[in-house]
């Protein structure tokens, strides 16, 4: 079996984010492998399919929000047993986070919820998962969340 020693999660807060916290944690534990837990924020709000003056929007996740789901999913993991974890939040979309983290941290596997991957939404306009799975040079474990819904 493979042996990891640089993990990352991503995290935005949801109890889906929660199982796949929990599930690199321990991997993390298990392996003594280092845990970077990854938040990305936007700092806008617009249309996702319409033009720009439409109502409907994108919810915004701002950088505060990104540093208190990020320190929660830290205790989190530590409550796991991970004991070495790092935080990072950065401006950039969920996915784009995930994979350059992947140089930036030296991650060798990324651990992602499968939140998104049978929705009509993600089949449509891809979810996080999906593109990390389809864009990421290194391992990806997408855990099941379906349970949580």
């Amino acid at each position: 079996m493979t042996s990891y020693s640089s993990i990352a999660v991503g995290t935005d807060g949801t109890d889906t984010a929660e199982v796949a916290v929990r599930r690199a944690a321990g991997i993390a534990r298990d392996a003594g492998a280092k845990l970077t837990i990854i938040s990305a924020w936007h700092g806008q709000n617009r249309a996702l399919l319409d033009p720009p003056t439409a109502d409907t929007s994108v919810p915004v996740m701002g950088q505060r929000n990104a540093e208190e789901y990020a320190e929660a999913a830290r205790v989190i993991a530590e409550e796991e047993g991970a004991t070495d974890v790092e935080t990072y939040t950065v401006r950039n979309p969920a996915a784009n986070a995930l994979i350059d983290a992947v140089d930036e941290k030296n991650i060798e596997l990324i651990v992602i919820g499968s939140q998104g991957v049978h929705s009509l939404a993600g089949r449509l306009f891809g979810s996080v998962a999906m593109e990390v799975l389809r864009h990421s040079p290194v391992d990806v474990m997408v855990v099941n969340t379906d349970a949580v819904k």
